[in-house]
């Protein structure tokens, strides 16, 4: 089922990454959809990378 996506609505997007051999790393943000800017984050999530 397909549904179109308005203004108001409250989404998250959440790709993977997978690295062979190492594992898979995931982000989530959550966006509401704005008919002004198309969408405006709600996550605050640091966008640095982070070696571990």
């Amino acid at each position: 089922m397909f549904m179109s996506i308005k203004t108001g609505m409250v989404v998250a997007i959440e790709p993977k990454f997978v690295f062979p051999s190492v594992g898979v790393v995931g982000i989530e943000d959550t966006v509401v959809i704005e008919a002004e800017l198309g969408a405006r984050y709600l996550s605050v999530t640091p966008r640095e990378l982070m070696v571990l």
